[in-house]
């Protein structure tokens, strides 16, 4: 009897089992079945058993089973790779934008002025080449993963509209976007995707297109409840695209013709990535295309608004649009006429005399000042009328141009309408504004010099004091000797790592508030992830521009020498992403109908009688149950608005989306932030009411 029979006996139950045996001179794996048998009665009388060859079935399983862990394997490299690539690429490019850009702020001359902007402009152009690249390899490799937030979509649309809006007025394209009444404004989607969607397809039709227009539509074909059906259409009049060639669009590195790629440029890969991101969203692509006539794409995705549709932008000033692109013109009113119907083309409806009036914006590019009406100039000088500058490119715009005017902080194109009007709640331009880390010392803790040498020289035209390690290690020594008001920390250096950096430096009591700010070349979501568990207050990716680096200060960076109501945007060559206030008092003056009086009561009613509830939210966190919890996020971040204390909200909302995702180290670092975000408040709030 085998050891099989017995077992099959004893247990009185189907009984198998693998076993390699000797069958002939061949070693064979053989898959046992035994089982009892058994009389009327119930009694065991033997066992019946049946052996079956799985030789070849167990080698098959074995190859799958290592092809699997081989294919795990190679994505896991296949990501290390992409990280250590987009590292190296990116480290060398950050030196060279940053370079650029401070070398424009030294004076240049016409001739060194276009130099510098054919070399910004062909570095910003080699970087979108490697990010397409990147990004490209990210999706091949399964490591693209999206990121679901708030989004306004009349914000994507102006950024994607306006990436291409300089090369439309070189061929006097007519750019339009047609979206139905009452078409919902906010959803809940992933913003830089969507808008990577929208930037390829418009930006592919401004490029095969001479003449006509590209017209962007949108209808929702389904709804049920807060969830809908939208298709995007991007519409050209371009040279179309051949019926035998339509079906490889979407394919990687091809174009309809290989000599559209000797024209027209480009790596191929913009409509791959659009086809890939679009079944990321779980969404369709689809195109319509007559050769000659011109084409449409057309873009279905499920996306979520938002319940409570953001309230529609308004504004109280008359605007006045001059350029002399009339492309540019009609984009501009576009955009204002979203807001406020009062928007006006100078020089074409009415006399220029008859557009002067009290409480007017007039929007112009530096290089038309000196085309302005005597008289439009003589009302900006009296204050009149307020001069908001706009331009396409930094590197090619210089002070001089704006004579002798005064002006509002410059916005770059691209910008959105929500920008446009948050840059009139900012305080008038002053050249003081240029110092506002003034009295600031700050640790840069990088191990590449040239990296050291851009962010040092950026500091330095910001006013601050600044002192360099080489290394995590060497950071932490310095961090332990002296005081700083920040830490700029890079991720990837020898000895000691930045996030190792972070670890040790928060591991003492009194370094947890210390702003630590990791600059790096590491850009993928898990990266970010990984900073805010290690200690950072913020990630930033590579390269750093200045202006991003001056929004990041003015967030965790609290400056003993400045009003905090000034805000970030007092700089002159900006962008529009706006900082957020401390407290925005120009708004409340607003809000309370202009009475000084009032709003010092209000703010000294809010310190008297909520402050202390809101210090009591840290402690609050591990104890509340989590529905009273996100009830009392939800009640905070109303009141916070109410009182225009922007920062405080967003440190709010940020703690909130912590908690939610239950991650421990990122609530504990939320904490922090909301912390020292209500110490801000306070500090600001006494400031006030103390006068």
């Amino acid at each position: 009897m085998s050891n099989f029979d017995f077992q099959a006996l004893r247990s009185k139950r189907l009984f198998s089992a693998k076993v390699w045996q000797k069958v002939g001179d061949e070693d064979v794996f053989i898959n046992w079945l035994v089982a009892p048998i058994s009389n009327s009665e119930g009694e065991v009388l033997g066992t019946v058993g049946l052996g079956r060859d799985i030789t070849e079935q167990d080698a098959n399983l074995r190859q799958i089973e290592q092809a699997r862990y081989d294919a795990e394997q190679a994505n896991l490299a296949k990501s290390e790779f992409i990280a250590n690539m987009s590292h190296e690429i990116r480290t060398p490019m950050n030196a060279i934008i940053g370079m650029l850009e401070l070398l424009n702020n030294t004076a240049p001359t016409a001739l060194q002025s276009t130099y510098l902007g054919v070399a910004e402009s062909s570095s910003r152009h080699l970087l979108q080449v490697i990010n397409d690249i990147l990004d490209f390899s990210k999706m091949n490799a399964g490591m693209l993963e999206l990121t679901y937030e708030e989004v306004n979509l009349n914000d994507v649309l102006d950024i994607s509209f306006a990436n291409s809006l300089a090369t439309a007025m070189e061929k006097d394209l007519i750019l339009d976007i047609q979206l139905p009444p009452k078409f919902p404004e906010l959803f809940n989607t992933d913003k830089i995707r969507l808008s990577q969607i929208f930037t390829n397809l418009i930006n592919n039709a401004v490029k095969f297109t001479k003449e006509g227009q590209v017209l962007f539509k949108a209808k929702v074909l389904a709804e049920n409840n807060d969830d809908v059906m939208v298709m995007f259409t991007v519409t050209d009049t371009g040279i179309g695209i051949p019926k035998d060639r339509q079906r490889i669009i979407f394919d990687a590195f091809s174009q309809a013709d290989t000599s559209i790629t000797r024209q027209y440029g480009g790596t191929g890969l913009g409509l791959a990535i659009v086809f890939q991101l679009v079944e990321l969203m779980n969404g369709e692509i689809r195109v319509e295309s007559t050769e000659g006539s011109g084409t449409s794409f057309h873009v279905v995705l499920p996306l979520q608004k938002i319940a409570e549709q953001a309230k529609v932008h308004t504004s109280e000033k008359h605007w006045v649009v001059f350029a002399t692109n009339p492309m540019l013109e009609q984009f501009l009113l576009n955009k204002l006429i979203t807001f406020h119907q009062d928007a006006k083309v100078l020089n074409r409806e009415l006399p220029s005399s008859m557009l002067i009036k009290e409480n007017t914006v007039l929007i112009c590019q530096p290089a038309l000042v000196e085309l302005l009406p005597s008289d439009w100039k003589e009302a900006i000088k009296s204050g009149v009328i307020e001069y908001q500058p706009i331009i396409f490119n930094l590197s090619t715009f210089t002070k001089t141009m704006l004579g002798d005017l005064p002006y509002r902080p410059i916005l770059s194109m691209p910008f959105s309408t929500s920008a446009l009007v948050a840059n009139f709640h900012e305080l008038s331009n002053d050249e003081k504004h240029q110092n506002f880390c003034q009295g600031a010392h700050i640790l840069i803790v990088e191990d590449n010099v040239v990296n050291q040498q851009v962010t040092a020289l950026i500091l330095d035209s910001l006013g601050a004091t600044y002192d360099i390690a080489d290394n995590g290690l060497e950071g932490l020594r310095k961090v332990n000797k002296n005081q700083f008001d920040a830490v700029l920390v890079d991720i990837q250096m020898p000895v000691m790592d930045g996030l190792t950096f972070a670890k040790k430096v928060r591991a003492q009591n009194r370094f947890e508030t210390l702003p630590l700010i990791a600059m790096t070349a590491h850009t993928r979501p898990e990266d970010q992830k990984r900073s805010i568990e290690a200690g950072m207050s913020l990630h930033i990716n590579k390269p750093i521009e200045r202006t991003r680096l001056v929004n990041a200060l003015m967030t965790y960076v609290t400056f003993d020498n400045k009003e905090p109501t000034q805000g970030a945007k007092g700089l002159q060559e900006v962008h529009a992403s706006l900082p957020a206030k401390v407290l925005d008092t120009e708004s409340l003056l607003k809000q309370v109908g202009g009475n000084f009086g009032l709003m010092l009561k209000l703010l000294t009613l809010f310190k008297d009688s909520k402050l202390a509830e809101l210090k009591s939210i840290s402690t609050e966190v591990n104890d509340m149950e989590s529905v009273v919890l996100f009830s009392k996020f939800h009640n905070v971040e109303g009141m916070l608005a109410n009182i225009r204390a922007s920062a405080s909200v967003i440190a709010i909302q940020q703690l909130r989306a912590a908690v939610k995702a239950e991650e421990g180290q990122v609530i504990r670092q939320s904490v922090i932030n909301w912390d020292n975000a209500i110490k801000r408040l306070e500090k600001e709030i006494c400031s006030l009411v103390s006068q």
